[in-house]
């Protein structure tokens, strides 16, 4: 067992600080990576919903219909604000 005395404390404490500071460092990495894929699939779903001529949707037992107006409208509402969020 390893005997900890008060000269030893100092650098256990910055070895402890220091692996957290990486953690942290590590993870806000992470997510400034989940957040740039998150960004490119928004845009790319804005582009599809404002440049596509008709969107086929399918329902749960796999039969299709096409987006009207409407519905269009408000993906394309929703894809604005993922981008707004994502993207900044």
């Amino acid at each position: 067992m390893k005997q900890i005395t008060l000269r030893s404390i100092p650098d256990e404490v910055k070895k402890t600080v220091q692996k957290e500071a990486e953690k942290k460092e590590a993870e806000k990495e992470k997510q400034a990576k989940i957040k740039e894929q998150n960004c490119a699939l928004a845009h790319s779903q804005l582009d599809t919903l404002k440049n596509a001529t008709r969107i086929a949707t399918y329902d749960a037992q796999g039969n299709h219909s096409y987006m009207d107006d409407d519905a269009r409208n408000q993906q394309v509402s929703q894809a604005e604000a993922d981008v707004s969020q994502y993207c900044n």
